[in-house]
């Protein structure tokens, strides 16, 4: 959150102004995730999850220009992951 949230948006909002930020900053995010996500999955799934990742890092920056914190951005986040974990353990220790 730190990198994306605290560094990126805010620097894309001092560029674009702060709903294009949101925009921008989610992109960014959702580029940096396609990288890892084309390395474990085809592209259907890829893109499909690619969305996920856009509409998360689209309200975890909204969150930011909300709040002025990257905390309420962390904390949201963190939940999010959970299920992501769970489902991969399962996945690998059945």
């Amino acid at each position: 959150e730190y990198v994306w949230r605290w560094f990126v948006f805010r620097k894309c909002e001092v560029v674009l102004g702060g709903s294009a930020a949101v925009t921008a900053s989610a992109l960014g995010f959702t580029a940096h995730h396609v990288v890892a996500l084309a390395a474990q999955f085809n592209w259907p799934i890829t893109l499909l999850a690619s969305a996920g990742v856009f509409v998360g890092g689209a309200t975890w920056s909204w969150l930011y220009l909300r709040f002025r914190s990257i905390w309420p951005c962390y904390v949201s986040h963190a939940l999010a992951d959970i299920p992501i974990f769970v489902i991969g353990w399962r996945l690998i220790f059945g």
